[in-house]
């Protein structure tokens, strides 16, 4: 092996441990924002599909059970 190819062999390294690092900070950062904000992403999907059924009160009901304990979560 000679220096160039060494070289190039480095390069592909760190270049391959560089996006590595950067999908874990972008990994880090959404995963912190999920955990900052459950609430919202919660109240957002189960509201969602709460309004957009036809049920009766037990449902409603139910769906909101569901939401609480999200929420708690």
């Amino acid at each position: 092996m000679n220096w160039g190819e060494l070289a190039a062999t480095l390069n592909a390294l760190l270049g391959r441990l560089d996006e590595s690092f950067a999908a874990q900070r972008r990994f880090m950062a959404d995963a912190s924002h999920e955990l900052r904000s459950p609430s919202p992403s919660c109240r957002r999907s189960s509201t969602c599909a709460s309004l957009a059924m036809t049920a009766n009160a037990a449902d409603y009901r139910e769906s909101l059970e569901v939401m609480r304990r999200s929420v708690r979560r």
